[in-house]
């Protein structure tokens, strides 16, 4: 629906200033035009295109002879009532500006141009009083018509204001306060249009639940859901943009020419001058493309590192991760300086800045930009990396994912916890898996002292030796640690090749020693004593 009247606008605002000029051209061709009516010409196009400018504005959105297509929530009357007015208001509009351009041509009195001025400020009123009270019958409607809150109020005030200029003989402000309501109010409706085309677009494209947004996404590799970020990001630029535009043209030249149009465009084109600083539509059109292209191009390098570079070199999948995460945020740096530089801000100034945001950054921010410089340490000097088992004060798990604020564990239990930066370069950290996957196990076994120490000792060694898991240098050790109160506790030392097999090991080998004992008839339950407290033997009927 938004591209169909998209479609309709482009048609019925170029079709007839583009036959116009045509034809004005051709008998310009075959000398037919005199050589000074070039201002009359240029105003006839003017006024044609001002008119179909209106009409493609009024029937695209709200679409008086096809409700289906309406962008507008207005009932079939009130649609019809809204445009034939505005259609009409730019037509008086058209030839208003066609015939000013005709008086300077010919070079007619003051009079008649004062006049003509009078006549147009006089209709275009006469049109909004036939606007807001010509439809008396939509009041005993069952369905009232919708209605725009404030807008009569304020087309009651324009009404006044070009009264007032007229009684007062002030046909130059009459005239501009005329045809400004009627340019504003088409500016409007290409505002809505355009906004709306916008977000059709834009949700149809990079939208996280359309198909086209995933297909792209897909193209892209990247998450839908950061495309449709993205999207969201760029319908509001856009729509910005739009809105900034359309706020320069209606409040633009305060007077009444055949080239306001035309002026304020080329004025947004060329920039809009702030002091010594100067904002032009095309510059920043040029940032936001450069921005994407850098961004783009960093991101298929990464992509092409990542995939095809990468896995062919003897760089562990730690340091891969690091040298991609590096490369993306140095090119995300070059391409902001690159858009700001499109834009004419210069690289010494942007120092500046950053050197005066400094401060304050250093004191609100602290704790962010703590976490980030710690998050280049660990990306650089890599104490930790994607894979290790790290314990981090009461959470031990592995690590998943480092990025620049924070770095993410997985426990045992397969909870996610997020762990800060800071507190990885600042805190106590133990790292299981730093210079390699090597593991120790200690079991502790306590026998009764009846048992012999020797043949203890022999079982517990024969049981660490003969599992596969581990490794024979450095060799098993078992040691006689403590005399308890009533068994002798015996510890077995041994090293794993992987940290990770080290319960299913440990299992392993406490059955082995269990069944060993058993056999051996090693007791591992200690004696208890029995206390009897404040009683005598029961009686067992003897003398």
């Amino acid at each position: 629906m938004a591209v169909a009247s998209l479609a309709v606008f482009l048609r019925r605002a170029l079709t007839a200033p583009i036959a116009v000029f045509v034809v004005l051209e051709l008998l310009d061709q075959f000398q037919l035009v005199p050589p000074d009516y070039g201002r009359f010409v240029a105003g006839l196009i003017y006024g044609t295109a001002i008119a179909a400018f209106a009409r493609a504005a009024a029937t695209s959105v709200l679409a008086p002879d096809d409700p289906p297509r309406r962008l507008a929530n207005f009932d079939d009357a009130s649609a019809q009532w809204l445009s034939s007015h505005l259609v009409w208001g730019g037509r008086l509009f058209g030839a208003f500006l066609a015939l000013r351009a005709l008086h300077r041509t010919i070079g007619a009195p003051e009079a008649v141009d004062v006049a003509v001025r009078m006549l147009f400020a006089l209709a275009i009123g006469a049109l909004l009083v036939h606007l807001l009270v010509g439809r008396r019958e939509a009041e005993d409607e069952a369905e009232p018509p919708r209605r725009i809150p404030g807008m009569r109020l304020l087309a009651w005030i324009v009404v006044a204001i070009i009264a007032g200029a007229l009684l007062a003989g002030y046909a130059r402000f009459a005239s501009f306060a005329a045809g400004r309501v009627v340019f504003t109010v088409t500016l409007v409706a290409t505002l809505y249009l355009l906004l709306i085309v916008t977000d059709a677009a834009i949700n149809r494209t990079m939208s996280a639940d359309s198909p086209g947004g995933r297909a792209l996404a897909r193209q892209l590799g990247i998450d839908p859901r950061r495309l449709g970020l993205l999207g969201k990001l760029a319908s509001g630029i856009v729509r910005a943009l739009f809105v900034l535009i359309v706020l320069a043209l209606a409040i633009g030249r305060w007077e009444v020419a055949a080239g306001d149009l035309l002026e304020a465009v080329k004025g947004v084109a060329l920039g809009i001058r702030i002091g010594e600083f100067t904002i032009s539509f095309g510059a920043v059109f040029g940032a936001i493309v450069f921005f994407l292209v850098v961004v783009g191009l960093t991101r298929l390098v990464q992509r092409w590192l990542d995939s095809e570079v990468m896995p062919h070199t003897a760089i562990e999948p730690s340091l891969r991760l690091s040298i991609v995460t590096i490369i993306g945020y140095v090119g995300f740096i070059i391409a902001v300086v690159v858009a700001l530089g499109q834009i004419g801000i210069d690289p010494q100034k942007i120092a500046l800045v950053a050197g005066a945001l400094s401060v304050g950054i250093g004191f609100g921010l602290q704790s962010i930009v703590s976490n980030f410089v710690s998050g280049l340490i660990l990306l650089a000097e890599r104490p930790i990396r994607v894979g290790d088992q790290i314990v981090v004060k009461s959470e031990e798990g592995f690590v998943r994912r480092i990025s620049v604020r924070a770095t993410e564990i997985e426990t045992f239990d397969k909870a996610s916890v997020i762990i800060p930066n800071s507190e990885l370069i600042t805190g106590v950290v133990k790292n299981w898996t730093h210079s390699n996957t090597l593991g120790r196990i200690n079991i502790k076994v306590a026998v009764s002292y009846d048992c012999d120490p020797d043949k203890v000792m022999e079982i517990l060694n024969a049981c660490v030796a003969e599992h596969p898991g581990v490794l024979k240098q450095p060799a098993p050790a078992v040691q006689l640690t403590e005399f308890g109160a009533s068994a002798l506790t015996f510890e077995t030392f041994c090293i794993v090749a992987n940290l990770t097999d080290r319960g299913r090991i440990k299992s392993d080998i406490h059955i082995a020693i269990l069944r060993q004992f058993r056999a051996s008839g090693i007791d591992m339950t200690p004696p208890q004593d029995v206390r009897l407290i404040g009683g005598t033997l029961p009686s067992t009927g003897n003398a």
